[in-house]
Order: C-alpha cells, then structure tokens, then sequence
C-alpha cells in the first residue's frame, strides 16, 4: 500500500507545474474538455491536492510600473497578498486586481472540490512591497531583496520579526481559509524572484535587514513567519501545514527546523531538482549528464 507521504510528494511534483487550465475564451465544451483531461492525469498520478493560486495578474508591483522591467522577474508564486488584503495594505494595490484574482483562486477551488480533490498554495515569502506601503508604514521594511547587478531601483520585503507584519499575514490568512477550508498546505518559496529573510545569506544583495532583528539567525525569523501562518490557519482547518522550500542556506533550513512547532517543515529534493541541490541542479543545466560524475560535480561545485 502506497504511503500518504509518497502520494503527497507525487501531488507536489505534479501541481508545481500548475493547477487546473485557465479559461481563455475557448468554446466552453473544449474548456471543460482540458479539465476532464487534466483531472485524469491527475487522478493516474495519485495527485490530493491541487495547486489554487493561479492569479491573472501575479505581479501588481510591475502593472504599477510597466516601465521597470526587473519587476517581471517577480512574478513567480503569486503570495497571499495578490488575493486578499489586511487592514495594512488595503489600498495599496488596485482593488480591481486583487478581486480578479480571488475570483480565479475560488474558481480553482471550486474546481477542486468538484473532482475531489484538496487545495494548495505556492507562495514567494516574505514578498516584496511597493515603496507605497513603506511610505504608509515606515518601520515596516526589511531586507533590499533585488539584484542590484540588474535593478536600478531598491526593493523591499517586510520584516517578520515585527507584530504589525505578523498581524497583517494572520489577516490574510484568516481570509483565505475561511473563503477556502479545502486549503491545507502552503509551499514557500523565498530568496529569488523578489522575496526574502532578513539577513539571509541567500539575498542577492547580500545579507541585509533592519538593525532590530541583526542578531536573529534568518532561518528563526523564518520559523516565526511559519508559525504565524500555522496558528492562523489551524484556527478553522487544524490539518493546514507550512512547508518552506528552497532558498534558504543549508544553516537556514537547520535553524528553521530545530524546534518548528508541528506542521513546519522544509522541502527536501533530490540532488539534481530544484531545491535541496540547487548547486547541482545548475550545474546539470551547464554540463549536461556528465554532472552525475563524481570528479566533474566535484569541479562544477566548487566553481
């Protein structure tokens, strides 16, 4: 008999790719065709859970400035903040937007519901905010998360050591799960695309922060952050678990993980897949199969 944790790991390889087809104006009857198609994929897979935060517009930062175009790099795992908002950041983004994009995410969730199946997110935390907010909230900022060798203009995550940050995630999920009991797991992705921890060693300007949080190793602060989520979640479904994936240093993930409440953990991979072996995943893209040499990932590794 096949394992829970195996048909999960199965789940995950097959929603990272995406959830259920978008609807883009084709015939209705060829639309629900895709769905059909896809739900039997799904279904041969051993697939639970569906991935639900699929957004039509997953970067607002760069639909508020079409001109930067570094913003396009920040559009992978739309967040919590692309669908529903908190008493922080209301205003901040268009309210047009963030209602499409709930309008999606529910119709995803319906979907799943539908053939059976439970919801996921995958989410880039902490994730990077418009000068807009910082201008309301000042002490709010955290760690420059862009890579200054491509971006001409600084930006900012939040820092989840502080209570306000704390309170405006818990808003957010308290939303999203009272809107989607379904919801039990959510992915984290951090450290790329526009996200990150305070003082991480993974930021591509270094590591950085506020100076009230300097001397908290990243990978507590991210623990912090997980167990807001978690506590937030589990007030309606107590089976809602966080797992952070990859992004975080090796020292991150030991600090994340030594005394995570039940229900955080970290994404662990194989050596050549995105995530617990990044190094060797990029050195499969540069030297092709003899990567699986031992001399050659050797020489790759220490390049």
């Amino acid at each position: 008999m096949q394992s829970r944790s195996s048909v999960m790991t199965k789940s995950v390889m097959r929603v990272l790719g995406g959830g259920f087809p978008r609807y883009e104006f084709e015939a209705p009857e060829d639309y629900w065709k895709e769905i059909e198609h896809a739900v039997d994929e799904m279904r041969q897979m051993g697939v639970t859970h569906v991935s639900i935060n699929d957004a039509v517009v997953p970067s607002f930062m760069l639909a508020m400035d079409p001109e930067n175009s570094y913003l396009r790099f920040n559009t992978h795992a739309p967040s919590f903040d692309r669908f529903v908002t908190s008493s922080w950041n209301v205003g901040i983004y268009p309210a047009e937007l963030v209602k499409q994009n709930l309008k999606l995410l529910l119709w995803n969730a319906q979907l799943a519901r539908r053939y059976g199946f439970r919801c996921k997110m995958t989410c880039l935390e902490m994730n990077a905010m418009p000068e807009t907010f910082f201008r309301r909230h000042k002490s709010l900022r955290g760690p420059r998360v862009d890579n200054p060798a491509c971006s001409h203009t600084p930006i900012y995550t939040l820092c989840p050591e502080l209570p306000e940050v704390q309170d405006h995630y818990r808003q957010m999920v308290d939303k999203l799960i009272r809107l989607v009991p379904e919801l039990d797991e959510v992915h984290l992705f951090t450290c790329d695309s526009g996200g990150g921890f305070c003082y991480s060693d993974r930021l591509y300007a270094g590591p950085n922060g506020p100076s009230h949080c300097k001397h908290t190793p990243s990978g507590k602060q991210a623990q912090t952050f997980c167990r807001v989520l978690l506590e937030a979640g589990r007030v309606v479904n107590k089976d809602f678990r966080v797992i952070m994936d990859s992004g975080l240093s090796i020292r991150e993930r030991v600090d994340l993980l030594d005394g995570a409440p039940e229900g955080c953990s970290a994404q662990v991979n194989g050596a050549f897949s995105w995530g617990g072996g990044l190094e060797d995943h990029w050195a499969n893209a540069a030297v092709g199969p003899t990567v699986h040499r031992p001399a050659v990932r050797a020489a790759v590794r220490r390049w």
